[in-house]
């Protein structure tokens, strides 16, 4: 009945961008929530995918239905080459790991503007092939399907033996271990189906609206812009200058010194 009373308006929209956000919201609950990995780089993936996507169709032609399960598989492969190394370690070294790959996530799609579009972003992406989808109405039924989907097959992993073993790590990395538990192995795969999930989200995401974009303007602060055609944007601060790199690095080792000497925090074997 929603899309009857509700039709092409805003409030469609906006349930649009709910259902997305629902699937990067989920996606991080299950790594953060249910297997106890902070993850800085949620965000990172999330764009990997809707730049993926956006490539992939935009400038080779593909099919958004042929370049969503490509994007999934580009962001799996590359949150698998971020896991592998940054699991060797423990505590805060790992958080440390996701922050760095988070900062060049963000240079490389501002910086690699022949791929990317840099600032001036990836234009012409176009909607899924089928007449219906071209209307909000018909993205609204094909984001629903999607979320719902992608969250009973989240909730099925977690509850399975999988889903379990992931929380007993969680609780106890070292009971787990006794156990017969490996955590490298459960870990790895909570951290890169998560982040597969998100690169969904953002494929998702860049096919509906009409621009996918970064736009930096100068100033001791940058605003990272998803710039679109329509009136709507989503904008994040984060530090530019190099005195406002300095500050925030400066803070930021005030304040983990006292973790760094936690005995979680020392490497792993």
């Amino acid at each position: 009945m929603f899309p009857l009373l509700a039709g092409e308006g805003y409030v469609t929209h906006l349930v649009i961008l709910m259902l997305i956000s629902s699937i990067l919201a989920t996606s991080l609950n299950m790594l953060m929530g249910f297997s106890g990995l902070v993850s800085m780089a949620h965000a990172a993936f999330f764009g990997i995918g809707g730049y993926a996507s956006g490539i992939l169709t935009a400038r080779h032609g593909l099919s958004f239905w042929l370049a969503l399960p490509l994007a999934v598989l580009v962001t799996a492969v590359i949150a698998l080459g971020i896991g592998l190394p940054s699991f060797r370690t423990r505590g805060i070294y790992y958080i440390i790991v996701t922050i760095a790959f988070q900062l060049i996530a963000s240079e490389v799609f501002d910086n690699w503007s022949s791929m990317t579009g840099g600032g001036l972003g990836l234009k012409g992406i176009p909607r899924p092939t089928g007449a219906i989808f071209s209307t909000r109405l018909g993205y609204y039924y094909l984001t629903l399907a999607m979320a719902l989907g992608i969250h009973l097959l989240i909730v099925r992993v977690l509850r399975s033996p999988l889903g379990r073993a992931l929380s007993a790590i969680r609780d106890n990395e070292t009971k787990a271990l006794m156990m017969g538990v490996s955590p490298l192995r459960y870990k790895l795969f909570a951290f890169v189906f998560a982040s597969a999930m998100a690169g969904a989200a953002g494929s998702l995401y860049v096919h509906y609206l009409d621009t996918y974009a970064i736009w930096v303007p100068e100033g001791d602060y940058q605003v990272v812009v998803l710039k679109v055609r329509q009136p709507q944007e989503f904008t994040l601060p984060v530090a530019s200058s190099w005195r406002a790199r300095v500050r925030a690095a400066v803070d930021g080792i005030r304040r983990t010194a006292g973790v760094l000497r936690a005995p979680g925090s020392r490497r792993g074997g």
